[in-house]
C-alpha cells in the first residue's frame, strides 16, 4: 500500500475527510511504462498525390522540410518552371513504417515495381514523414502511425501545413500494447 507523505495532514474530524481518507488508503499509483519508443526525424517529407496538388505544398513546407514528390497524376499543364521539389511518377506499393522510418515501392506507369531507391536516388532509402494527399490512404490501418498524414480535404491540408514542420528532431512515447 502506498503512503502518502501528505495523509497525515488529513483532517479525518469530517465525513468528507474520512472519506477522502479512506479513498488514498486504497489508492495505488498506475505503474510507470517500461518501455519507450524513439523516434528521430530529420525532416524528409514525402508527399504522395496528384503533381497540381502536391507541388503547391511542397513550396509551401520547401523552406522547413526536404520535400519529394510522388506524383500519381501528372500537371494539367507544362509547368513554367521545375517542379518544387524532386518528384516521380507511380503510386505507392507496400508503404510501411512511422516517424523517421518510412519506406515503400514505386509503381512506375508501365506498371514496374521499384524500391525508393530507383526511384529518388541512392541516398533515398526512407522518407521521415508522408503526407498523402490521396482519397483512398496508402497505409491500410485502423490506427495510422506518427508521421504519416492523410490529407485529402483542404482543411485537413492546411492543418498539416503547421503540423508537419513540428515533426522535426527526437521524441519519445510510451510502448503500448494491444
Amino acid at each position: 500500500m502506498t503512503q502518502f507523505p501528505f495523509s497525515s495532514q488529513l483532517t479525518t474530524n469530517t465525513v468528507q475527510g474520512r472519506a477522502r481518507a479512506a479513498a488514498l488508503q486504497g489508492f495505488e499509483p498506475p505503474p510507470e511504462p517500461m518501455e519507450w519508443v524513439e523516434y528521430r526525424s530529420a525532416g524528409t517529407l514525402l508527399i504522395i498525390g496528384p503533381a497540381d496538388e502536391a507541388w503547391p505544398l511542397a513550396r509551401a513546407l520547401g523552406d522547413s522540410l526536404e520535400c519529394a514528390v510522388l506524383a500519381t497524376a501528372k500537371p494539367a499543364t507544362a509547368p513554367e518552371s521545375a517542379p518544387p521539389a524532386t518528384t516521380a511518377y507511380g503510386n505507392p506499393v507496400e508503404l510501411s513504417g512511422h516517424l523517421g522510418a518510412f519506406t515503400l515501392s514505386v509503381e512506375d506507369p508501365s506498371g514496374r515495381v521499384h524500391k525508393t531507391t530507383a526511384v529518388f536516388g541512392a541516398d533515398r532509402a526512407a522518407f521521415d514523414l508522408v503526407l498523402d494527399l490521396n482519397r483512398k490512404s496508402a497505409l491500410a490501418r485502423q490506427i495510422l502511425p506518427p508521421g504519416y498524414i492523410h490529407a485529402s480535404t483542404a482543411e485537413r491540408r492546411a492543418a498539416a501545413l503547421d503540423e508537419l514542420p513540428q515533426m522535426v528532431g527526437e521524441f519519445q512515447k510510451p510502448r503500448f500494447f494491444a
